[in-house]
Parts: C-alpha cells; sequence; structure tokens
C-alpha cells in the first residue's frame, strides 16, 4: 500500500515517548553485540568507540527518574550488564594489546560447515 502526501514536510509520525525510550534502550544490546562482533573481525577501534557510546548512553539513562515505570528500569538493568559486558571486553583488549582480535582472524580460515562429509 502506497501513501501519497501534498505536503512531505508536514508528515508526522506520532510515537509516545515511553516507547521510543524503550526502544531506544533497546539499542543497547545490538551496540553490545556490534562491540563484541567487531572485535572478532580484529576492528579494535569500533569495539572502543561502541564502548564509549554504551557508556553514554547508560549515563543518560540512569539520570531518569524510573520510580514510576517498572519496564523501563529493566532495561535500564539490562544496559548494565550489556555496559559491563563490553567494558570487559575493551578492557581485555587494553590490556593484551588487542591480541584476542588477532585469535579472532584465525577463525575465518575455518572450512565451511556445508563441507563437512560428517566424519569426525
Amino acid at each position: 500500500m502506497f501513501f501519497w502526501f501534498k505536503d512531505i514536510n508536514n508528515f508526522k509520525f506520532l510515537v509516545d515517548p515511553t516507547e521510543y525510550i524503550l526502544g531506544v534502550a533497546d539499542l543497547t544490546g545490538e551496540l553490545m553485540r556490534r562491540c563484541i562482533n567487531s572485535l572478532g573481525s580484529g576492528e579494535t577501534v569500533v569495539c572502543l568507540e561502541t564502548c564509549k557510546v554504551l557508556q553514554q548512553f547508560y549515563t543518560g539513562y540512569v539520570s531518569l527518574n524510573v520510580q514510576r515505570c517498572r519496564e523501563l528500569s529493566r532495561k535500564i538493568y539490562t544496559m548494565r550488564q550489556s555496559l559491563l559486558k563490553t567494558e570487559n571486553v575493551c578492557y581485555n583488549v587494553k590490556v593484551r594489546g588487542g591480541e584476542a582480535a588477532k585469535w579472532g582472524a584465525v577463525f575465518e580460515n575455518k572450512i565451511s560447515d556445508d563441507l563437512d562429509e560428517g566424519f569426525y
């Protein structure tokens, strides 16, 4: 179905502010996955930048008054868990000097499971 608008500058999409805040909080889980995956492909800079973004998100969300919104307090708890995982990974990258990222590049040459004949 196509919608035709006479004036595209006046197009409005109404979203409940609470739903928007909850949706943005869900984004932090995807950012955590991006950090872990970028480390696996050897992109340590992307991993560290993503960790900084997660820290900024968490700082902003902690400042909100969540006493009346049970869902948001759960999202913030989950966000904290994602942030801790990301910070732990970034700490290991800093301490080991990125050698974990080098190990991740070794697994790129793994033979595809489709080529396996089923014998071990």
